[in-house]
């Protein structure tokens, strides 16, 4: 069920020179119906201090600021003859000096669900962060997944993972949190390598915004035996805590996923599209010139 794989020669292939250009505009290795499952950790929101304490408070330092101004007027020093001093002049303020960072390098996040707007928006956890463009049509479900024709048979998905991501040893025996696994992009290459139950492609050598990256498939097999499996999935991997999957559900049929693993300037940064067979040649078109559009975000 599992191809034999060497950790070490996807790992020179991950490092080694003549890096291509991020996207052929193909998937059509990796055309089977994906399922990706989406983040499911529940972020609060941000609170902000009751309008109720903030008024008195600026309305006090209002008083105290008409008060030393009025006493100024009042108390002023008086020059030998007795007749009041001339007040000093201060000095010529300088001028002000316009901030450095242009309006357009400011992006917004992600709306963390509904209907997004085309333009360019900011995708992460302050770790694992990007900058990608996007046209009409695209409906964000979380902070770090957009989906197109939702839940259709012509379905498209991009999901940013998160940076915890730890990768099962076996597919099928998940009722227990993964193994951590380490941070950087050749231990996430090597865990998958090992993996029990998946196939992993050759990892095939990407640049994304300057950054070093590989492209790979991990997949199942046709008739994959799901009937041992927890929850009957095949599940790649999980975050601590349960969330952050990468999973295939039951099918009869042969299911792949593209994952793109990329060093930037925060660490390492995972992402994947996912491409229903019914998809049409505009969409995926659409999808790849998304990808063409990626930008690695600074380190926080």
């Amino acid at each position: 069920m599992t191809a034999p794989r060497d950790p070490d020669r996807m790992i020179h292939a991950f490092i080694g020179e003549g890096a291509d250009r991020l996207a052929d505009p193909v998937y059509d290795a990796v055309r089977a119906e994906i399922e990706t499952k989406p983040q499911r950790a529940v972020i609060g929101p941000w609170r902000v201090p009751p309008m109720n304490k903030i008024v008195p408070i600026a309305i006090g330092v209002a008083a105290v600021v008409a008060i030393l101004v009025i006493g100024s007027q009042v108390v002023r020093p008086v020059a030998p003859s007795g007749v009041a001093g001339q007040p000093v002049s201060s000095a010529t303020p300088s001028p002000s000096v316009a901030p450095t960072t242009s309006p357009a390098s400011v992006v917004a996040p992600l709306p963390a669900a509904g209907l997004v707007k085309a333009g360019t928006y900011r995708m992460g956890d302050g770790q694992s962060s990007i900058r990608i463009t996007l046209p009409d049509g695209w409906e964000a479900t979380g902070a770090t997944e957009l989906r197109k024709h939702r839940d259709a048979a012509d379905e498209l998905t991009f999901t940013l993972f998160r940076s915890d991501i730890n990768v099962f040893a076996d597919v099928c025996k998940t009722d227990v949190e993964p193994p951590r696994t380490g941070p950087t992009s050749e231990d996430l290459l090597a865990a998958l390598s090992a993996q029990a139950g998946t196939d992993v492609s050759a990892p095939e050598a990407v640049t994304v915004d300057g950054g070093t990256g590989v492209r790979l498939t991990v997949s199942v097999p046709a008739g994959f035996d799901y009937a041992g499996c927890t929850d009957r999935a095949a599940k790649v991997w999980s975050a601590i805590g349960n969330g952050n999957w990468l999973a295939f559900a039951e099918s009869p049929d042969a299911q792949a996923a593209t994952i793109y693993v990329v060093d930037g300037p925060a660490g390492r940064v995972v992402y994947g599209p996912g491409i229903a067979a019914a998809a049409s040649e505009a969409d995926r078109a659409e999808l790849d010139a998304m990808l063409r559009s990626i930008a690695l975000e600074p380190a926080p």
